[in-house]
């Protein structure tokens, strides 16, 4: 299906917080995502007692049309900053087109 309203939203979060950021989603209007495992991968790693760990991160990614997007960016950078939910960062991408939806 070819519509240019489309777009891939993705947000990153800090791990363990998806679904609290989806609660925040679906009420500004996200009707279902998707929740994938990530890490954050940089040039110095944390360590501890020598044991070498990486920073947790889940990914979210969603398609849906620009309105919703939109609000739903607005609306979860809004509430994680008042609940102090780490750092989220939100960003969208255009989707030419999509099969089975």
């Amino acid at each position: 299906m070819e519509n240019n309203n489309w777009i891939a939203l993705f947000m990153v979060v800090k791990g363990g917080l998806a679904d609290d950021i989806m609660e925040i989603a679906i009420s500004a209007g996200l009707p279902a995502a998707t929740i994938m495992n990530a890490r954050s991968e940089k040039a110095i790693h944390e360590h501890i007692l020598g044991i070498s760990v990486d920073k947790e991160k889940e990914l979210i990614m969603s398609i849906t049309d620009k309105i919703t997007a939109e609000k739903v960016m607005a609306t979860v950078i809004e509430e994680s900053d008042k609940r102090m939910l780490g750092n989220t960062f939100c960003f969208t991408l255009p989707v030419e087109k999509v099969v089975g939806l």
